[in-house]
């Protein structure tokens, strides 16, 4: 591809692995420096309010996703996507609820600054007594 659109750079991109491991590895500490960049920062977050949807992907798996809207005390606003686990066990509230917990522990995230939780309405998140939202 080099040699035909820019044929005189060739010799810059011949040191460059391009293999599938070295993409993964690359985007597995693209992944890292984010998660510890959002960590130094959780400090400084005045409230939150976090999203979470739980799936089947095309393997079976159920995925939890977890997204988080911030703001912090400067009145910035952050919204990323925390995380996608994959849901190995039975997805019960109590599981969800143990893997959202886990997800605000790893990020230094104090439920006392939770200000909404968005789900996308299903029983074992939203219900009265056992799901989610009533335990969180």
């Amino acid at each position: 591809m080099v040699q035909i659109v820019c044929p005189e750079k060739v010799h810059l991109f011949k040191d460059i692995s391009l293999t599938r491991n070295t993409d993964a590895e690359r985007i597995d500490v693209m992944s890292d420096d984010l998660k510890e960049q959002l960590k130094a920062a959780s400090s400084r977050f005045e409230h939150f309010s976090i999203a979470i949807d739980e799936t089947v992907d095309i393997t079976g798996t159920a995925q939890l996703v977890v997204f988080f809207r911030v703001c912090d005390s400067e009145f910035n606003i952050y919204e990323e996507l925390f995380e996608l686990i994959p849901m190995q066990d039975i997805t019960r509230s109590r599981d969800i609820l143990g893997k959202v917990e886990q997800v605000l522990h790893d990020y230094g995230l104090v439920k006392s600054k939770l200000a909404c939780l968005s789900t996308y309405g299903a029983a074992n998140i939203v219900g009265r007594h056992n799901g989610v939202a009533a335990k969180l």
